[in-house]
């Protein structure tokens, strides 16, 4: 309370607010500044295009990116007003072009050509040519701070084969996150479709662990899981080869075999109280990727059609009236393997007496 301060920013012209580059100090701190101040007889011109280049990469698992550090000694170049700078970043990654005039500017990045340009901030409104934008500085000392990030991806390849090892053509492959496999993140990175000779390649492909997917009703979103592959020639997404991307170099997956196996089995049974009678009117909720009502016959029968390679749970539960009282039944359920071609099963309900 009482202190005195030295304080300024730009003007805010008809915008009625101020932008950026302020400073506030103490006033007996600030001789410095007002000396500067003393010495001006007129205002004076000078803008900043100012910021960073880092390195990251996306991480799958916490669904964002990894920052991978300042990226050293790449060239920035500034274009515009009759001006044609560059620097280079320093130790931090910073770069700084200051004496600029209001007005429009092209920052380009010289990086090696296997890194992607990201910039990151509210001022770009064209990007000119790939690996440049463009700024506008709209005050004699404004300021535009960029953050910009590189990336450096590298890629997958292989080749699509049937099941007795002959190539696909135009095959849709998909790379997955390895993290979002076989969950209701399985959402495709990238789409590639096979040549004549099954080959497939995926690139630029970000840095990661990943699952190349064949989606065999060929359709670009599929929910249906018993219509995925998973490399090397699998319906079980934990069986998947994980493929990691660490660099600028295209992995080698090999052959991706479309497998022979029955894409289907067929679970029947009954559901049935302790005592023989059908339990038609019992709740059988079929649980996998999402739990999924059966609906029961008279007889109390049903039939499920499944896909190989998942595991599911069937479970039942009923309501009977005993001795005038409306009694619940204990959950009874079955397990339905991986493995396990077409089933016939029986759950049989009890009431606690």
């Amino acid at each position: 309370m009482g202190d005195r301060y030295v304080v300024y920013t730009l003007g805010a012209g008809e915008e009625r607010f101020v932008r950026a580059c302020g400073r506030t100090r103490l006033a007996n701190e600030a001789e410095e500044d007002l000396a500067y101040f003393r010495e001006m007889k007129a205002p004076g011109f000078g803008g900043r295009i100012f910021g960073s280049v880092r390195h990251e990469e996306p991480d799958f698992a916490a669904h964002g990116t990894r920052d991978l550090g300042p990226m050293v000694g790449l060239t920035v170049r500034l274009q515009g007003n009759g001006l044609d700078r560059e620097v280079s970043t320093a130790n931090d990654g910073a770069f700084d072009f200051d004496g600029l005039l209001p007005g429009e500017y092209t920052v380009s990045l010289r990086a090696p050509e296997r890194m992607l340009l990201e910039p990151r901030l509210s001022g770009v409104y064209s990007t000119p040519a790939p690996g440049s934008f463009t700024v506008s500085l709209r005050y004699a000392r404004g300021c535009m701070p960029i953050s910009l990030t590189v990336r450096e991806p590298g890629g997958i390849r292989g080749v699509l084969l049937d099941d007795r090892g002959a190539p696909v053509e135009g095959g849709l492959v998909s790379a997955i996150a390895a993290v979002n496999a076989g969950t209701s993140q399985h959402v495709p990175v990238e789409r590639v479709r096979t040549g004549a000779d099954g080959r497939f390649e995926f690139t630029p492909l970000p840095r990661g662990k990943y699952v190349l997917v064949r989606n065999l009703d060929d359709r670009t979103e599929s929910t249906e899981f018993n219509r995925r592959v998973y490399h090397p020639g699998t319906r079980v997404p934990g069986e998947a080869t994980i493929v990691t991307v660490d660099g600028p170099t295209i992995v080698d997956a090999g052959a991706f075999r479309i497998p022979s196996d029955p894409v289907e089995r067929t679970i029947t049974g009954v559901v049935v109280w302790s005592d023989g009678i059908p339990a038609s009117d019992a709740d059988l909720v079929l649980h996998g990727a999402a739990p999924e009502r059966v609906p029961l016959d008279a007889a109390g029968r049903f039939r499920v059609t499944l896909p190989y390679g998942a595991r599911f749970t069937l479970r039942a539960q009923g309501r009977r009236q005993v001795s005038g009282r409306m009694r619940e039944s204990p959950d009874v359920s079955t397990a339905i393997g991986r493995n396990d071609r077409d089933r016939d099963v029986q759950l049989v309900l009890r009431v606690p007496q």
